[in-house]
């Protein structure tokens, strides 16, 4: 994943591979992941998941497939989607979702390749900070008086909110889906509790670099 992810966006921080391998096992408890690696010795060159949920959306599955840089195009990806399909067969699964990007251009061939089609294009914008006016999210943070929002910075969303914020995040329900064959998913506190718990778990146990971490979050 490290080596992916740096052949990919070169201009960013490499991943933390602790960070990502604390990763594979943060799921909620309806949901299941399957995995499939090809080695060379103790290296992983190719790696594939099968993620799915056992009480939403029980029909869609989404994969992801990566084969390391230096080894594509001798069979790999064929033989790692082979056995995520299958996988997904045993589940019951009919409908298998997964992303491509313009950072890897092989990917898309592959899909159309697969028999896949695109059903939800995107486009990624990005804002160099520094072309930005310093004081514009000053600007955007400022709320007239009589405003009845305010700003909340919660590393735990209180318990009075729980509730509130579930019903705020299943306005994504209404974002655009293109051609996706997928229902509306709900959100309930206890997902949003173990979301905190996974964001905990996920951050820095070193002093130094959680009290980094800490002063990142009270930044944004």
């Amino acid at each position: 994943e490290q080596r992916l992810f740096a052949a990919a966006y070169p201009e960013d921080p490499p991943l933390i591979p602790a960070q990502e391998a604390q990763g594979l096992s943060h799921l909620l408890p309806t949901e299941r992941l399957v995995a499939f690696a090809v080695w060379d010795g103790t290296a992983a060159i190719g790696y594939a998941q099968l993620s799915f949920d056992t009480a939403q959306n029980t029909h869609l599955g989404h994969v992801r497939l990566n084969v390391h840089p230096q080894r594509r195009r001798a069979g790999l990806g064929r033989a790692l989607w082979t056995q995520a399909e299958a996988a997904a067969r045993a589940q019951g699964l009919t409908t298998l979702t997964f992303g491509t990007g313009s950072r890897v251009p092989a990917a898309e061939a592959f899909a159309r390749r697969l028999g896949a089609t695109p059903a939800l294009p995107m486009r990624q914008s990005r804002a160099t900070l520094a072309d930005l006016d310093p004081d514009l999210l000053t600007r955007w943070q400022a709320r007239p008086d009589s405003d009845p929002y305010r700003l909340h910075i919660w590393t735990t969303v209180p318990d009075a909110y729980l509730t509130r914020l579930a019903d705020m995040m299943m306005v994504m329900n209404t974002a655009p889906r293109g051609d996706l064959e997928q229902d509306d998913w709900t959100i309930t506190p206890e997902m949003i509790r173990a979301w905190d718990a996974m964001i905990d778990e996920a951050q820095p146990q070193d002093p130094a670099l959680r009290a980094a971490w800490d002063q990142a979050i009270a930044a944004c």
